[in-house]
């Protein structure tokens, strides 16, 4: 704001507003009624049209084991990677096997594996699965290929280093 005007002056570039003490008091006091009125509106409108109180909700039991949270955690990664031939996983079981394939089918307490070479469909249990890994992302190969380019070339420079007389 420029030097010289009042404090109850409002500049908008071209031109100077000056709003008295009265004005300012009417606008405060009209956001005020304003607000009542539609705090009080709503009051009506929900005493005309009472709705039944909401049932709490019961949320899902929290897993109590390791087994249980491992579980919980193995089929929200196979939900995750979805349903189909494109939905290609690894499941690593607990007894030290690795199966490869697509997810073909989710059920409450297990999900079927697919090979796609032979045909073959395995039926897994979540609490079987020990981890689910899906394909690596297309930036997770664009970060190992950078990663493994400037590691070659760092060892090409250490060892032109070396070998200067």
């Amino acid at each position: 704001m420029p030097w010289g005007y009042p404090m109850n002056t409002l500049s908008t570039g071209r031109s100077t507003i000056l709003a008295s003490k009265c004005e300012s008091r009417a606008i405060r006091w009209t956001a005020i009624v304003l607000s009542l009125l539609l705090g009080v509106g709503n009051v009506v409108s929900a005493a005309q049209n009472p709705q039944e109180p909401a049932a709490p909700t019961q949320s899902a039991p929290r897993p109590q084991t390791r087994e249980e949270k491992q579980a919980v955690k193995i089929r929200a990664k196979v939900h995750k990677l979805g349903v189909g031939p494109k939905s290609r996983a690894t499941v690593f079981l607990k007894n030290e096997m690795a199966l490869k394939g697509y997810i073909s089918k989710i059920d409450a307490d297990s999900f079927e594996l697919t090979n796609p070479k032979t045909g073959k469909v395995e039926i897994i249990r979540f609490a079987d699965a020990k981890a689910v890994s899906g394909p690596m992302s297309r930036a997770t190969k664009v970060v190992l290929i950078v990663s493994v380019c400037v590691g070659v070339l760092l060892l090409a420079g250490a060892l032109a280093m070396a070998n200067r007389p």
